[in-house]
């Protein structure tokens, strides 16, 4: 796994950058269009960055046929009229920081645009079952229904908690369709519970677990793996118990007391990011640098 940290002069320049440094981690661009920027992921499957004005919209597939559109490829994140919309970056046309992380399975990442930190992951998971029984563990998630970078509505909300009602991360279940990892409801306190629906995915212990977190008695940061969880029960289960799909990698959940933008803890010599929930000073997740 490769950490970059740098500056983009605007939207543009971040593509551009993005695309170099995956390559140079063994990614291969498929498609290099001004609208569409299709990408192999080393460890199988296929991501797209599709360009909508100074945003970033995020797609995927498992298999890419360069005479198909981008929406037309098989197993892409669907969106009907009057569906779902594609999960989405918001960016920015001047100058912003980004902490960029790649491995052979995702890219995920932060853009701190003034004081909004807006993160994003296209890619696998860490699945808990193997290729033949789950072929494409592909997650997509941005800001949610952020239209802008400078949005501050209960929507606009970062993939692990969720992120908005009409641009929610997108999981891909075992069985090849995609799932919204969406919350019902407006609240968005970090003891917020979602209405859990078999209709949508959620991230622990982001459902409403988050304020609970503390530390060791020594004070030490203790974080917990984000996993993501299907709306869709495993047999006897109820839809608050789900289906355990896998892991994000490199995300964690950790105890948000005392917290603060970009402070970074290390446990077992490793470091992590503390990163806002968008514009909220008060929810932070841990993204790790190495």
């Amino acid at each position: 796994m490769a950490i970059y940290t740098f500056t983009a002069s605007n939207q543009t320049d971040f593509v551009t950058k993005l695309l170099a440094n995956v390559t140079a981690e063994g990614w291969v661009v498929e498609s290099n269009s001004a609208t569409a920027k299709v990408l192999r992921v080393p460890a199988g499957g296929f991501v797209a960055l599709l360009i909508d004005g100074v945003n970033v919209e995020m797609q995927a597939f498992r298999s890419f046929d360069p005479g198909r559109a981008i929406s037309d490829q098989v197993g892409a994140i669907k969106t009907p009229v009057g569906g779902y919309k594609l999960p989405r970056l918001p960016l920015h046309d001047q100058a912003f920081q980004v902490w960029l992380s790649v491995s052979e399975r995702r890219l995920a990442g932060v853009c701190r645009i003034s004081n909004s930190y807006h993160s994003f992951y296209l890619g696998l998971l860490l699945p808990f079952a193997n290729t033949e029984s789950y072929p494409f563990p592909c997650f997509a998630g941005g800001s949610g229904d952020a239209d802008l970078w400078s949005s501050t509505s209960v929507q606009a909300c970062a993939y692990p908690w969720y992120g908005g009602t009409s641009r929610p991360s997108q999981v891909c279940l075992p069985g090849g369709g995609w799932q919204a990892v969406a919350k019902s409801g407006g609240s968005d306190t970090l003891d917020f519970k979602p209405t859990y629906s078999s209709d949508y995915g959620y991230v622990w212990p982001f459902d409403g677990g988050v304020g609970g977190l503390g530390k060791t008695l020594a004070g030490d940061n203790v974080i917990y793996n984000a996993m993501i969880v299907s709306g869709s029960p495993a047999t006897g289960e109820g839809t608050d118990d789900g289906l355990w799909l896998g892991y994000l990698d490199g995300i964690f959940a950790c105890s948000n007391a005392g917290a603060s933008a970009e402070s970074v803890i290390t446990i077992d010599s490793v470091d992590f990011l503390l990163v806002p929930n968008v514009y909220r000073g008060a929810q932070y997740y841990a993204f790790r640098l190495a």
